[in-house]
């Protein structure tokens, strides 16, 4: 909802690409769980699409734009090195920080998304990572116990068949 509000305001089509498997799918076609250090699902269902669709229909010289803000510099930065095209966050270009954002949002009609009112860092994955902390899954527990329950079986699916070597975090 909001990637289409924001899309809308901005007179923008998103493209959106899927893959159709879960992060639970690429951590068994991978044969090992994500975890704080590292979200392979990211790689397989973010960046690997959006590089491939780059390839075959953006100009080398489009730049990729990233929603990062202000506090995220370090990522914006690793994005830089990592992509083989010009890298910009326009929420840095306008020195944007998270908490300015609502009142922007505001001027425009956009309802903020709804995982941030409920206290998640970021609106990624509807709430669940494999990077985040304890206090997220607690806040997942408490907020949404169904998609819990979902993550907490799809982690069962995943260890039954990675084997041994699956390590839980829920």
């Amino acid at each position: 909802r909001f990637n289409d509000d924001i899309a809308k305001v901005c007179g923008k089509q998103i493209i959106h690409l899927k893959d159709g498997r879960t992060p639970w799918d690429v951590y068994i076609d991978k044969r090992w769980i994500g975890n704080t250090r590292t979200a392979h699902c990211s790689t397989e269902l973010k960046t690997v699409p959006v590089r491939n669709w780059l390839a075959e229909n953006a100009d080398p010289d489009d730049p990729l734009v990233l929603g990062m803000d202000m506090s995220e510099l370090d990522r914006l930065e690793r994005a830089q090195v990592n992509w083989d095209r010009p890298v910009i966050s326009l929420i840095n270009q306008y020195q944007v920080w998270r908490p300015s954002w609502q009142g922007m949002l505001d001027r425009h009609g956009i309802k903020s998304p709804r995982l941030y009112g409920m206290g998640y860092e970021h609106n990624n994955c509807g709430g669940f990572c494999c990077k985040a902390g304890l206090v997220q899954f607690e806040r997942l527990l408490k907020t949404n116990p169904e998609r819990y329950a979902y993550h907490e079986a799809e982690m069962v699916r995943a260890m039954d068949a990675i084997g041994p070597t699956a390590k839980p975090f829920l």
